[in-house]
């Protein structure tokens, strides 16, 4: 069986308190006096210490697992678009709960498809992508994406993720 010490942050102050509650959780009060209020637990040769502003500092080493778990991919969709001269709504109806959109382009030679995210997208006011580039960016549902081209007949392909 280990013995718990409290020892005070500075010499001789009285306001640090430690209390261990009815359910086992310790509360420590770490208040007024001169110089350091910080309040060092040792136990079993460990030391953790509590900061006068709240952090908890530990000088033993901790060995143990840590698990965590990351989020993935819930569900994806992807589609393609014809685009043109004319400016065309990307995703009309996008995928539910989506987070992040990638798009593609396949052109011919030199020309460009432009993005945007009004209605009122130019190829003078647009994001050019020209064939085989990329895009990616975090974008909700609430957020609208448009293209147009120079030519008639170019591909934009979209990845939605979820």
């Amino acid at each position: 069986m280990s013995t718990t010490q409290i020892k005070d942050g500075f010499n001789g102050g009285s306001d640090n308190q430690l209390k261990v509650n009815s359910d086992g959780s310790i509360n420590v009060n770490t208040g007024g006096g001169e110089g350091s209020s910080n309040v060092s637990i040792v136990q079993g040769g460990n030391t953790a210490i509590v900061t006068s502003s709240g952090a908890l500092l530990t000088t033993s080493t901790v060995s143990g697992t840590v698990t965590t778990e990351q989020a993935g991919l819930t569900n994806f969709q992807t589609s393609q678009y014809s685009i043109g001269t004319s400016v065309t709504q990307i995703t009309p109806t996008p995928l539910t709960n989506r987070s992040s959109i990638s798009l593609r382009v396949s052109t011919s030679s030199g020309t460009a498809i432009y993005i945007g995210n009004n209605s009122s997208l130019t190829t003078s006011n647009g994001y050019p992508l020209f064939n085989g580039e990329t895009l990616q960016m975090d974008l909700t549902t609430a957020n609208n994406i448009y293209a147009v081209s120079t030519s008639a007949g170019q591909t934009l392909f979209v990845l939605e993720i979820a």
